[in-house]
């Protein structure tokens, strides 16, 4: 049962273990009349969030089980939490992957010692596979969302939001299973129920939103998103629950490809293997320059670990005020761009190479490096 003493109980277990990341202020014209930061869960020990809830539940299983190893699934960022859980409590793990997953995090779920099984499909097909070998095994499945103890991991994320800014008007959170927005929502309402908590979803993977809107659980027929991450089909039980009685608003935002993502891979492998981008960050204005000119776009702007797009999220929710946004995402780009006449598009780079030496910053390429057109 997913409680408080639960969630500062995972803070205290994860201390050593995870980062405590800062909370940044986005410049004023992002959205205007309202101050928006970002809690930067791209710098997390493996550049996403799902770590909290992995090793906090990993590190509660009982010797015998430890015994047994680990089983999970994943698009890639819950696969390299289990992973680094596992591998630094000398524990076996198996990780089945769909095989649209970037390669990126693939070859980084298996650097942290995890042996991979990928799997044709989509996150849901990858849970079947996972579920089939957990039974003949007898490991521990460790869900990626759906789990008392992996949400009070990632509600850690709130006790963080609130202890660093306790006057903040609302939170946005991307959602996909709902891990995420369960935990951080149970963490805030609990301590303050005056802070807004809403979600935010991609409009091709809508399982979270439609689910909370019919008043019951609901299993999409199919997905249509390029982010891996967060195509589910059918969110958790507990997270429907907690979502459900938590979370203030659900609304969700489109996520359009590329008209020729192969050019512009290229065009970022060419700048890449010329050391444009450092291990310093993707942050870099030729990278930034190139892109434009080959996109014959007004404006451009690169971040890293862009798990959900939440472009238009906070203008479409209406929230005034001080807002956060977790993790690290789209919400940072400058919406009223558009209002203005001005085309933008927004560039997601793999985190991983913030981490890397620079000679070997090319094994961080991914082919499903991605941009969002309005």
């Amino acid at each position: 049962m997913l409680t408080l003493d639960r969630i500062y109980h995972a803070s205290y277990v994860l201390k050593n273990a995870v980062r405590p990341t800062d909370i940044i202020k986005c410049s004023d014209d992002v959205v205007p009349g309202v101050k928006v930061y970002l809690k930067t869960e791209n710098l997390q020990v493996t550049g996403s969030f799902k770590v909290r809830g992995a090793y906090y539940k990993i590190s509660q299983l009982t010797d015998e089980e430890k015994a047994k190893g680990v089983i999970a699934c994943s698009a890639g960022n819950h696969a390299q939490g289990v992973a680094r859980a596992a591998t630094k409590m000398g524990i076996k793990s198996l990780i089945c992957i769909p095989d649209a997953a970037p390669i990126s995090k693939i070859e980084a779920t298996k650097r942290l010692g995890a042996e991979v099984c990928l799997v044709k499909g989509t996150y849901d097909d990858a849970y079947a596979k996972a579920v089939e070998l957990q039974k003949e095994s007898g490991a521990t499945f460790i869900h990626p969302f759906d789990d008392d103890l992996v949400i009070a991991g990632q509600g850690t994320i709130g006790l963080e939001i609130i202890n660093t800014k306790p006057d903040i008007d609302a939170v946005v959170v991307p959602v996909g299973g709902g891990g995420l927005v369960s935990g951080v929502a149970f963490a805030i309402k609990s301590l303050d129920p005056n802070i807004k908590v809403y979600g935010v979803q991609a409009e091709g993977a809508p399982s979270m939103v439609n689910s909370v809107k019919h008043g019951q659980i609901e299993t999409l027929d199919s997905v249509h998103t390029f982010q891996d991450g967060i195509a589910v089909k059918t969110p958790g039980t507990l997270t429907y629950e907690i979502t459900s009685k938590y979370v203030d608003d659900l609304i969700t935002v489109t996520s359009p490809l590329l008209p020729d993502l192969g050019e512009f891979t290229r065009i970022l492998e060419q700048i890449w293997e010329n050391r444009w981008i450092t291990n310093n960050g993707p942050f870099h204005q030729q990278l930034e320059q190139d892109l434009q000119d080959y996109l014959k776009v007004d404006y451009l702007s690169l971040f890293t670990n862009g798990t959900l797009p939440l472009i238009t999220a906070l203008q479409a929710l209406q929230v005034k005020g001080e807002v956060i946004t977790t993790p690290f995402s789209f919400v940072a780009t400058t919406h009223s761009l558009w209002w203005n006449g001005i085309k933008p598009v927004f560039v997601d780079i793999d985190p991983y190479t913030c981490n890397l030496d620079p000679d070997k910053i090319e094994a961080a390429i991914t082919p499903r490096t991605s941009a969002i057109m309005p």
